[in-house]
């Protein structure tokens, strides 16, 4: 009996172990690097259309040509990482069923969308048309990506780390989001709807900014208290204050006032706002 009430204990124990070691797939740091890698690889989805349309409203062609060209080959390596893993950053191989269907079809996405890009570097012709109506589920998919990979890491962890660095790397995908959407309406492309998504993403990028600062029981973002939230407030200024100079240049184009003269300052500040971000998603994801 008592051998029989041993063995019972063991098996006990053993099960215990297991449900243990199984309850979080991920380390916190781990769900960080998928989820900042699969929001950075959405926010070129975004990136990579606003260079490709420069060139196409002749804006400092050649170096946005060679910008476009990094972010291809970024986007490529990238979503072969998210794919495959990689070890030497500590980096797991995703394997829930529904996050790698969508990676897959990201990837076949890809396949259609990468020679439009290529086509955008090595010219003459870009088709505008074309990259407007394949951009739109592209980065749909990529999204659903980011925040299946989200969940998944708060579920796993019992921690808001991933929505965190979630909603950040969003404000990057949409503060691209909004120059390509200029470009669209300069290049006389989908202009009403480009109108439209000019507003709704403005609206997204303010509402997630505050979100980060107070809080949000809608996206999952628990209130910071103020010690904490002062750590982050160097870069959510540096933000705050790019923003105040690129905001009257999106509503311009909301208005239908925006012209083909307004485009070099919205890609300046394109470009500033979102290495500014950068660094608050990176500074997020060393906190989880």
């Amino acid at each position: 009996m008592a051998k029989k009430t041993y063995l019972v204990l063991v098996m006990l124990l053993f099960t215990f172990l297991f449900i243990g070691t199984q309850a979080c797939a991920y380390t916190s740091e781990q769900w960080s690097l998928l989820v900042n890698l699969a929001g950075r690889e959405r926010m070129r989805t975004q990136k990579m259309t606003k260079e490709a349309l420069l060139i196409a409203v002749g804006h400092d062609a050649s170096k946005n040509k060679e910008t476009l060209k990094r972010t291809i080959e970024n986007f490529d390596t990238d979503l072969k990482r998210l794919i495959n893993g990689d070890s030497s950053v500590n980096l797991p191989q995703i394997n829930t069923a529904a996050i790698r269907t969508e990676l897959s079809s990201l990837s076949t996405q890809w396949e259609a969308y990468k020679k439009l890009m290529t086509q955008a570097v090595s010219g003459p012709q870009i088709d505008v048309a074309q990259i407007a109506v394949l951009n739109k589920p592209f980065t749909e998919t990529a999204n659903k990506c980011v925040f299946l990979l989200a969940e998944e890491g708060t579920k796993d962890t019992g921690k808001a780390g991933s929505n965190f660095v979630n909603y950040s790397g969003r404000l990057r995908v949409l503060s691209q989001m909004m120059t390509k959407d200029t470009l669209l309406i300069v290049l006389e492309q989908d202009k009403d709807a480009s109108m439209i998504n000019l507003q709704q993403s403005l609206d997204d990028f303010e509402k997630t900014l505050q979100a980060l600062q107070s809080g949000s029981e809608e996206l999952g973002l628990p209130k910071m208290s103020a010690v904490e939230l002062l750590k982050f407030k160097q870069e959510i200024t540096a933000i705050t204050d790019i923003w105040n100079l690129m905001k009257p240049g999106i509503q311009k184009f909301i208005a239908g006032t925006g012209t083909k003269t307004d485009i070099p300052d919205l890609a300046k500040h394109s470009s500033d706002i979102l290495a500014a971000i950068e660094v608050l998603v990176l500074k997020y994801g060393s906190r989880v």
